[in-house]
């Protein structure tokens, strides 16, 4: 009885733990990143997510949440030529793609002015 006690106790902190993530919040993920193998989208994109093109890293603004989740398709496959890209693609599953794209393709397309 105290091993089935144990491992209801277990079971239950597992769920709780996993629905504590649920559903995953896009704007964290892109701002933040997921510890500890994907990193902030922002961290290369920029806070604004206007890219930088002198190291040839894209705008990620105006985009649709489409776009974007094909180019994480094809960069989680590895047909990008990106490895940091790549591997952090391949970490995110399909529910945290669908929020950072949608989350992302919500932003005005231009940058607002101060």
């Amino acid at each position: 009885m105290r091993y089935f006690i144990g491992t209801l106790l277990v079971v239950s902190f597992m769920s709780f733990a996993s629905a504590a993530n649920w559903p995953p919040n896009g704007q964290d993920i892109a701002v933040h990143g997921l510890r500890p193998d994907v990193g902030a989208c922002a961290s290369c994109h920029g806070i604004s997510f206007s890219g930088d093109a002198a190291k040839r890293i894209p705008s990620l603004r105006g985009r649709s949440a489409a776009d974007l989740m094909d180019d994480l398709a094809a960069e989680a496959a590895n047909h990008g030529d990106h490895s940091k890209m790549s591997t952090i693609a391949r970490h995110l599953d399909m529910a945290q793609r669908a929020a950072v794209t949608a989350y992302i393709a919500s932003l005005s397309p231009r940058i607002p002015t101060p």
